[in-house]
């Protein structure tokens, strides 16, 4: 008899990469946008334990292994060995609850606890029961005397197209327990109409969570509607990844950014959050207001921001703060002329395949240039452009330099046969603009200038 699922992960892309353990660790770039940093002088997330109800069952991490409470992970699907193919509910551990230590990645709440409990099996594939069990599992959990006082949160990552009455039981039933439950919104990219998947679309019993990205925009793959409640970052996530790590991209990566600020939240605020309502209306108070004035079907109440939820009390009593001023405030189009002079390294190599002699390859990531006697090197040394932006001067150019860096990490190209330094100057200045483009940043380069290893100078002039 054929078995038929009723929930899946949402689609999700992975940017490849080397997947050994890193040696050096990485603070990945949405930590300085929600700022956790100031919650991490307070708390990091202490007395609280995340669920992560997903794929993965007996994990063990060098990044995660010691806030892994492996004694409670529980399996409710019909795979008969730990077969995690897809390594989904990995990559949303690390984002809740990497280490802070010498390697890899930090989480939301480096110092939360974490459970994994499989309801999808190897193909990312789950039945109702399988999710609905997970829930009262992690509702009905005796944790010993340790964690007994510790608050739950659960983390789900996944989404179906139907209503399923065990899993809303199962929801409600954990609300009355204490619990509080994340769910994605999915990614089904929102065009106007409502696609929020379930168990999101339960708008009353979980936090629903849609993704932006890095410049804050909607993510184009996001699901949207009304029972989005917030938003967060959820693109090109680096996390915990089978054996290394990885950068994915879906709300399955918003979702547990949010669950990890939420640990940091119940770690300090716990006494006075009692429900998933008062969990879900503090959130939304201090979210960062984004599209239309109010809440929407993209944003929410807005993107989460850690500062206003570690400054002021659940119950009011917080002295108000003053009006705020918008980050954006409505403003003029204008152009910033930016100058950047520094010594970035791009490695280069002609093209000598016949078939492949008439065009460029394309831009790759080089990720070992200890024995470049194959390769040449380019310094650039200079680079003048314009970004046109209604932003203000200062936020515009952290932005704009933040990219720039980003562009000159590890970066290589191929050229055709016949080019030479002066050819590897302009294409560098035209994928400067392509790729930042790709990552929401318009710019028009006017001028780079550039050194071989030699010393010989390259100037080259957009105008």
């Amino acid at each position: 008899m054929k078995k038929e699922f009723d929930f899946f992960l949402p689609p999700y892309t992975l940017e490849e990469m080397n997947f050994q353990i890193n040696s050096s660790q990485v603070k990945d770039y949405w930590h300085d946008l929600v700022n956790t940093n100031y919650a991490f002088s307070q708390t990091k997330g202490e007395g609280t334990v995340v669920f992560v109800l997903d794929t993965t069952y007996k994990y063990s991490h060098p990044d995660l292994k010691d806030n892994i409470l492996e004694q409670f992970a529980k399996s409710f699907t019909d795979d008969t060995v730990d077969n995690n193919n897809q390594k989904h509910g990995d990559h949303v551990g690390g984002i809740i609850g990497g280490i802070d230590n010498e390697i890899g990645v930090i989480g939301a709440a480096p110092n939360t606890k974490i459970v994994y409990v499989r309801v999808l099996n190897k193909n990312g594939s789950g039945t109702s029961n399988w999710i609905a069990n997970g829930i009262r599992y992690v509702a009905d959990l005796d944790m010993g005397e340790e964690y007994k006082d510790h608050k739950r949160i659960i983390n789900m990552s996944l989404g179906g197209p139907s209503p399923i009455p065990a899993v809303e039981n199962a929801m409600k039933y954990a609300n009355e327990k204490g619990v509080f439950i994340l769910c994605a919104a999915g990614n089904s990219s929102y065009t106007g109409s409502d696609n929020v998947g379930y168990p999101g679309k339960y708008d009353d019993l979980c936090i629903t969570v849609s993704s932006v990205g890095e410049t804050d925009g909607f993510s184009n793959f996001s699901s949207g509607g009304v029972a989005v409640d917030v938003s967060a970052y959820g693109e090109r996530i680096y996390s915990t990844y089978g054996t290394g790590y990885a950068r994915l991209s879906g709300t399955s990566m918003a979702t547990p950014l949010v669950a990890g600020i939420c640990a940091l939240v119940l770690s300090k605020w716990g006494d006075q959050i009692k429900t998933i309502k008062d969990l879900e209306n503090f959130l939304k108070i201090h979210a960062l207001d984004k599209g239309p004035i109010g809440e929407d079907n993209q944003y929410g109440a807005g993107i989460i921001r850690v500062k206003p939820l570690i400054d002021n009390r659940p119950d009011g009593t917080t002295p108000p703060d003053e009006p705020d001023t918008p980050d954006n405030p409505i403003r003029e189009m204008r152009t910033i002329t930016m100058p950047f002079e520094g010594k970035w390294s791009l490695i280069w190599n002609n093209l000598t395949s016949a078939s492949q002699r008439d065009f460029l390859y394309d831009t790759f990531v080089y990720s070992d240039a200890s024995n470049l006697t194959e390769y040449e090197i380019f310094f650039v040394k200079e680079v003048v452009l314009d970004y046109t932006s209604n932003k203000f001067a200062r936020e515009a150019f952290d932005l704009v330099w933040q990219n720039f860096q980003w562009y000159f990490t590890n970066r290589g190209m191929w050229m055709r046969p016949n080019d030479d330094y002066v050819d590897v100057a302009e294409w560098t200045a035209y994928f400067l603009e392509v790729l930042l483009k790709q990552r929401g940043v318009v710019v028009k380069v006017l001028s780079l200038k550039g050194t071989d290893a030699t010393g010989r100078t390259v100037l080259f002039n957009s105008k």
